[in-house]
Order: C-alpha cells, then structure tokens, then sequence
C-alpha cells in the first residue's frame, strides 16, 4: 500500500511539473502564468483598397496601399504595442537598406469588452471587423516613401516580399514578439520584355535647318511601362560622310570633323560644319530593353 501511495506520489509530482512548464488547457500558458501572468494577444491585418494615383508605375501604386492591424486580448493583461517591425526581401534575401522600426506606443487596455470565447455550444471564435473591433490601428502604410524611392534608384530589384513582427510589452513587463504579416508580396514585376517608347522634340516630319555655328537643342520625350534606365545621343553625317559615331561627324562645339555620343535626356551641341546630319537617341529601360528615334538636321553655308 505504502508502495502504491509513494508511485502515486511521483506520477501526481511529474504531472505538475509538466504543468508547470509546458502549460495546458487548465493553467492557460503554464503554472507561472497564474504566479506572474503574461497577456494573450490575438492580431490580424485587412488590407485596404488601394487609391488611384493618376500613374501606371508599380512603384507609385505602393504609396497608396496600406493595412489595418486589428488587436485584441484573450485575458485581461493590458499591453503596448511599441513598434513593427518591417523585414523586405528581394527573391528570399533580406534588403537591409529598407528596414524600419515603426515606433507606435499603441495601448490596448485590459477587459476588452469583446469576449474572444465562443458562446455555449459552438466551437468558432467571432473575430471582430476592423468598423466594430475598439482596437483597430487603421491605415498603416504596407511602405514607407524613403523605401519607394530606394526603389526607384534599385529597379533591379524583384519578387519583394514583407515580412511584419509587432514588438509589445504587456502590463507585467513580458517582452512578446508577434508575427504580424510573414512573405507578403509587396511587389512581383515578373520580366519585361516591352521597350520604351520614345520620340524626339521637336515633332516635325520636316527636317531642321540651322546656318553654321548654330547650337541645336533636341530632347528625348520616352515612357516605359516601369522605369527608364539610359539616353544616348549619337550622330552620323555631315561633310565627311560618316558612320554612326564615327569620325567626321563635326558636331563639337569646339571643333569640326569628329563624331561623338552624350548622355542625358536632352541633347545640345554647336555644328560648325555644313551638311546634314542623323541624330539618334538610344532609350534603354532597367530590363535591357531598348528603342531608337532620329531626326535629321540640316546645317547650310559656313561660319
């Protein structure tokens, strides 16, 4: 008999150990948790509808997207959201340059008038809307602007994916990490196989005519469907007859009877040599995509 107690004993002590530290049904998170309870938070995100704004690049639609992040408590621990984490990545691999603590001090206090627990009876738990729920942090941004434009300078980047953990502190002082949003996609581009579109200004069908000596202007009005990478201005022509960039093109303004290339969306040069000159821009976008314009200009008499 003395045998049986002292087994029964050791079982009932063995129980509560695994109580203690594992938790179950009857101790909530464990019997630590009745000694120096620790708050149950439940969150979710909704996204909202984006705006239009006016624009067809990807990246100007992410200033428009945001989230709701809906909170609430499964006892009665007040806590503090502190800040959100924001994690992106690119194909996997975290970008550093656009991680950001979002610091927030947001307060849910404790005896939530919702009752998270199923009535009597039923087996599913009534997750508030973001309109009824006292705990919505409304139109947070999925981006902020300083990481749109790191995009706008990394075209290359593609597949981003975000990756949202709120830091809180309950009443107790427990430090609680929680998983918000895990590889949500921010921005899928896929690949672009579409050149750009470009013409040259000014418009006319007609060739230009300058007298010697002249300075001629000439801008590259292009569009892409995401972002233009490069202008290259070329000029073949003139007197010597010249291959495209090649020798003879006079177009310096410094001297005539070389060819030459520039870069830049607008294209100024001072012909000094009579003849009829091609000019060509090359347009390339991020994708290595590429489209040409020309315009001829003719140059008469001498300086």
């Amino acid at each position: 008999m003395k045998k049986k107690k002292a087994i029964e004993g050791i079982l009932f002590t063995l129980l509560i150990i695994m109580i203690t530290f594992s938790g179950c049904d009857w101790f909530g998170k464990g019997l630590f948790n009745i000694l120096d309870p620790e708050a149950e938070v439940k969150m979710y995100y909704s996204m909202n509808d984006s705006s239009d704004v006016g624009e067809g690049e990807e990246f100007s639609l992410l200033s428009s997207m945001t989230f709701d992040l809906i909170v609430y408590p499964l006892n009665e621990i007040g806590f503090t959201i502190n800040s959100l984490e924001y994690r992106y990545y690119s194909d996997g691999v975290l970008i550093p340059e656009l991680s950001k603590d979002f610091s927030t001090s947001y307060y849910v206090p404790p005896n939530n008038p919702y009752n998270p627990y199923p009535d009597p009876g039923t087996s599913d738990i009534i997750i508030p809307s973001p309109g009824n729920s006292p705990y919505a942090f409304t139109g947070i941004p999925l981006m902020f602007q300083d990481g749109i434009d790191y995009l706008w300078k990394n075209y290359e980047l593609k597949n981003i994916t975000l990756t949202l953990t709120a830091i809180i502190e309950d009443d107790a002082r427990h430090a609680i990490t929680k998983p918000v949003i895990q590889n949500f996609p921010v921005l899928q581009m896929g690949e672009d196989f579409i050149p750009p579109t470009v013409v040259i200004l000014p418009k006319d069908d007609e060739e230009l005519s300058f007298p010697a000596g002249s300075t001629v202007i000439l801008i590259a009005e292009a569009s892409d469907n995401y972002m233009i990478k490069s202008y290259k201005w070329m000029v073949s022509g003139g007197g010597g007859g010249c291959s495209l960039g090649g020798s003879g093109c006079g177009g310096t303004s410094v001297s005539s009877g070389s060819g030459f290339s520039s870069e830049g969306q607008v294209f100024t040069r001072t012909f000094t040599e009579a003849g009829t000159y091609s000019v060509v821009v090359e347009v390339c976008d991020y994708a290595g995509n590429c489209s040409y314009a020309s315009k001829t200009v003719e140059i008469t008499g001498e300086i």
